[in-house]
Formats: C-alpha cells, structure tokens, sequence
C-alpha cells in the first residue's frame, strides 16, 4: 500500500434557525510510519449545546465527487460513533491496512461529519446530499444544499413582499389561473424572485447572497429602475458562501428534479408517468393547481415537473464544459455573458416534453408572466477563513508581533473570482489547457490590481467598507470604488506607479491583502508552528503541488494536507500576492508591519506548480511589477477581525 495522503473537509449539519450546529476544528492527521499504516486523526469538536454528537467518517478516491467509501466500525476506534461529548483533543484511530478495500492510491479526500441529532430541515426545505451525475452532456459534481420541497407559494411572497403578482400584473381580459394562499406565485420575474431572496433573508436575520452593483444587498436602496430592463441582469452578483436564500443553479435545480443521489432515471421529476407527478397541459385543466397535490419525487420534493417554471440563477448558454470551465465541473452557475436567464420544469400549459427533467427553457430578467415561478436554495456554507490567534515569531531576520487576524484558508478559486467580477483571467489571457482551469482551481494571471479591485468589489457586495482607495499625486481621493478611479490605473505599462497611490484603511471593514508578515506567520503555522521548511510538513509533495509532482498544472484547491492551523496550498499551487512593496526586512523588533513605503515591485509568496521545491519554502520571498499578469500569481485574501 502507498502512503494515505488525507485531505480533510471539516463538515456539519447546517446551521438553521432552530440551534446551533456542532462543528470540528483543529484536526490533524498522520499515518504512522512503523508500517502499522494506522491513521490518527485528531480534532476538536465543538458544540455550544453540549448535546452528545455522533461522529461519521466518510472516504472518496475521485478527488471528492464522490463519498462511497465507509471505513469499518470494526477498525476504527477512539471518538467516533455515537455519544461523543464535546471537548479538545478527540482522537480517531484508523487501523487502513486492515481495510476491505483496496486503499492503494496516492490520495484521498477524507470527511469528518458531526450530527448532533437536534436539527431537522425546516418544513418547507429538504437536505440534497452532494454528488455527480451526468446532465445530458457533461459529468457535474454539485455540493450539498436544501431546497425548498415545494414552489414559493402566493401568501409565502404576499407575507414579505407585501403583495401578490398574481393579482398585480395579469392583463384585465387574461383568466384567472390560479389564486389563493397554497398556489405557486407566478408572474415573477427574476429580478421579483433576486429581491424576494434577500428581502427574506434580512426579515430573518440571514446574510443576504445577491448584491446589486456597489449598491450591497439591500433592494431597497438599489438604484430606480434596477428592475426594469433585462440588460441589468449582469450586474447582480451572488455570494456563494452567505448563509440566505438563493436561487438554485440550473446544476442543483436539475439534480434535484432527477432525484440527487437517490435517482431511478425517470423522466419527469419523480415518475415516468408525468400524470403522477405534475400539472401540464393535458391534466391541468390549463390552470395552475395548490402547490405538493401530487406525487414527489425520490428527495420528496414536489411539482419540479409542471404547475409553473422555475427560475434558476444562471445566465443561458451552452452547458459547460466550455471555457472557462472544463469537464468534470463543480457548482457550475452558467454563463458568464448573455441576455437570458434560465428557468426549468415546464408550466400547467406546456406539453409534458417541456416538463422533462432534462428540458431547458430561458427567459428575459424582466418578464411578469403565468409560467414564471420559483423554488428556494439555501446554501450549506463551508468555512472559508480561519482565525490566526496573534504572536511572536522570528521571520529568520528579526522578531515580528502580529495582531490576531483571519485569512482564507485556500486561495482564492475561479469559481470566486468569476460570482464578483464576471470574468475569468485563468482562461482570457489564453494560458495553455494544462495549466488548470475550473471551479476550485485557484485564478492565477491576476495581477495585483487585480487582486485590490477585488477586494473592493467584494467588499461592496457584502456590504462591507472597501479598505483601498485611489488617492492621486495632487492629493485628490478618487474613493473605493475601482470602476471610477483614472483610466489605464491598473495597467500602466512598462513601469507600474499607479499602485504607489492605492492606500490601505486598515481600519475598514472590507476584504484586503494579507501583509507579508502576516502570510509568513500563517504559513509558518503562527503559534502551533512545528518549524517546517514548507507550510505544515519538511516533505513538500504531502502539502504542495510543485514541479516535481504538479504535471505542470495547478490543481484545485484543498486537495493537500494542511499545515497546524488548517490552511491549504500555502507552498506551491499558485505565487499569492501580498500587500507590501518589496524591500529588505528589518532587523528590529516590529508590530503589524505594513513593508517599505516606497518601492517598484509588490511581494508575492508560496512558490508555484511549476516551481522548484526551495521557492515553496516558507521563508522563500518573490516579486513582481504590480500590474503583471502571470500564471503563477494567485491572492489569499484577509477578512479583518471586526
């Protein structure tokens, strides 16, 4: 057997309104090396209820598309199973070599699940576990989420939007289709379902996912007419990881119409007898019906096939794998141009082929028609950034006190990357194929520019104060806003001086780039630091993708061991930007450095899939012209503490 790499995902049960999820931190894990090829793995779990929680371990061999395997209860041991009480130090032994299953591969992806056994789905919203399946052209993988088990109902809508489109917008000679508290809400266009969503979301005090321009998450103050021309579709931007309603992405719309991991092929949602299961054409009488009055499908949701369409998130165009994401792909969510958005499932009018699982159908944003409805998502949010306890440490010139501070505990993705600036400069700046494009993998050929506007941009989406502003050489304060600072400022060719006039508001709230001394720390594993030569091990291939085992490609985030405080691919992967100009380290003692103030290069750290080892160290220090755009250059970003 070769060595078993783990890769960790730290997961738990959805954090709902009723309680307060229990949660896994602090894990570690090792095999032994007396050839025992026994697996420790040691964490925390926490769980401010103190209710006994039931620990599952959970194995996948495919990179994580896929958990199929199940360690034996019979060779695990210690804190695993039933009734384990919360507290430090849990240890799990894993006896692998004595496994049924053939556990011969370089990697795996290793989950630990923590159930407290006290939250259940809200009623109208059903658990869809993560998996992949085939959508006609494709392999794609969705992670897990819940979606509502039944359309948006008109007295759901009435009771936060405070009216009924149903009795707004029909036409005086058009029928009645269908009124009453239990019927689908129709003649919602997408932008009435965006607004719903975050509307909900803040009466329930949940972060909201959609933002409209810089205008942050509040409908209400977003500019007159946002709603009123299809063409503003693309200047909403959704936050995947925000905790609040959502649409659902047509992937996990069609996943769960199939029936998700519990799937028997049918092809309406939940039969093969369209009758069963939905209202069309030939049974609706041409009316819409009260919302679960038929048969559900294999993950008890009902009327994904017929009653009325629903709106999905995405931008139409041809299913992926086209650029700038390729086959397998992850969370998928569209396209990143075009004039429509999709919307699925058919309506009480339509034929039954348009109510087929598989059936695509588009629409303008604005539309107000009797086939539009909507279906519900709510996100199972991953952590995305780690808290770093503040310290002391040597950074190999001089003593460094850093403040506490929390950092991304991965690069940042394309799939990031892409939901706030609606471009993917991973594929238009034409890198070779080999060079890793997809959701997880990290954006590279950002420049550091780049990296600052999007910070900003974020920022603005998550209503949060932007931390950099453009400040000219008269004095003059252009603000936060990227798009109105002086034109050519992020490209200044050959020499870069515009980055000389980005100031940093360390006091705002926003997202920002980590400083060098903060990076260094987090990579050196901060006060559970081992002292390493790479970030979490001496042995680079077990936490880094380099020349010497990268295939000359980046790879997807995450897929590496991570160092003592939980962070990814902090040597190799991708170069990642930091704040400072480049210039020698102080020898004296120093407190939250920012680096020299004047300079012509901009630190990057962490070396490169096609670097060699000694650039993945931790105390190996790059550089670059601010507004070069490389495949080597990714970003981490800082959430500040407040």
């Amino acid at each position: 057997m070769k060595r078993i790499i783990l890769i960790l995902f730290l997961t738990a049960s959805a954090v709902l309104l009723c309680a307060v999820p229990p949660s896994v931190e602090n894990v570690f894990t090792a095999q032994r090396t007396d050839g025992s090829k026994i697996v420790d793995v040691y964490y925390d779990l926490v769980d401010l209820d103190g209710d006994l929680c039931e620990i599952t371990v959970i194995l996948s061999t495919d990179g994580g598309s896929i958990f199929d395997i199940f360690p034996s209860p019979e060779f695990l041991s210690g804190d695993v199973g039933l009734d384990i009480a919360p507290g430090p130090g849990k240890h799990i032994e894993w006896q692998a070599g004595n496994e049924g299953y053939l556990l011969d591969d370089d990697q795996y992806v290793f989950q630990i699940w923590a159930e407290d056994h006290t939250i259940t789905p809200p009623a109208e919203f059903t658990f869809v576990d993560g998996g992949m399946f085939f959508n006609g052209t494709s392999n794609v993988s969705v992670s897990g989420f819940q979606i509502g088990i039944h359309e948006v109902t008109q007295a759901q809508f009435e009771a936060v939007m405070g009216y009924n489109p149903v009795l707004n917008y029909p036409p005086p000679q058009w029928p009645d289709y269908g009124t009453g508290p239990d019927f689908p809400v129709y003649y919602v266009s997408w932008f009435d379902a965006i607004a719903y969503c975050n509307i909900r979301s803040m009466q329930e005090g949940l972060i909201p996912c959609y933002s409209y321009g810089i205008s942050g998450t509040d409908p209400g103050v977003w500019p007159d007419g946002w709603n009123s021309y299809y063409g503003n579709h693309t200047q909403v931007s959704c936050n995947w990881n925000a905790e609040g309603y959502r649409l659902p992405t047509e992937m996990e719309w069609q996943f769960a119409a199939s029936g998700g991991n519990f799937s028997m092929g049918f092809t309406y949602s939940g039969s093969n007898a369209i009758n069963d299961v939905g209202w069309y054409a030939g049974n609706s009488g041409l009316l819409a019906h009260p919302v679960m009055q038929l048969m559900p499908n294999e993950i008890a949701t009902f009327d994904m096939s017929g009653n009325v369409r629903e709106w999905c998130w995405d931008i139409y165009g041809p299913y992926t794998p086209v650029p700038p994401f390729f086959d397998p792909v992850s969370d998928p969510d569209g396209a990143l141009t075009g004039n429509f958005r999709v919307n699925r499932g058919g309506y009480f009018q339509d034929p039954a082929g348009i109510c087929a699982v598989n059936y695509r159908m588009w629409a303008y944003a604005d539309l107000h028609e009797p086939d539009q409805g909507f279906r519900l998502v709510k996100a199972m949010p991953q952590p995305e950034f780690i808290w770093v306890e503040g310290g002391t440490f040597n950074n190999s010139f001089g003593d460094v006190t850093l403040s506490s501070f929390q950092l991304g505990m991965h690069e940042l993705t394309q799939k990031q990357y892409v939901a706030t600036m609606h471009a993917n400069p991973s594929y238009t700046w034409a890198p070779p194929y080999w060079y890793g494009l997809g959701s997880y993998h990290p954006e590279y050929y950002i420049s550091w520019m780049d990296a600052v506007a999007y910070c900003n941009m974020r920022s603005y989406d998550e209503n949060m104060m932007p931390c950099y502003s453009y400040v000219d050489s008269q004095g003059y304060d252009w603000g936060t806003n990227p798009d109105n600072w002086p034109d050519g400022w992020n490209n200044n060719y050959p020499q870069p001086t515009h980055d000389l006039k980005i100031v940093c508001n360390w006091l705002a709230s926003g997202y920002r780039l980590p400083t060098e001394m903060q990076w260094q720390f987090a990579a050196m594993g901060g006060n559970l630091s081992q002292g390493y030569v790479y970030s979490g091990s001496n042995d680079l291939g077990t936490v880094g993708w380099w020349q010497g085992n990268s295939g000359n490609s980046t790879h997807p985030v995450m897929q590496k061991i991570p160092n003592e405080l939980g962070f990814f691919d902090m040597s190799g992967n991708c170069r990642e930007w930091c704040w400072d100009l480049y210039g020698a380290l102080p020898t004296t003692p120093q407190t939250d450095p920012t680096g020299p103030t004047t300079g012509t290069q901009r630190i990057h750290r962490g070396g490169w899939a096609n670097d060699g080892a000694g650039w993945c160290t931790v105390l190996f220090r790059s550089y670059n012209l601010s507004n070069f755009h490389e495949p080597d250059m990714s970003v981490r970003i800082i959430r500040p503490m407040f």
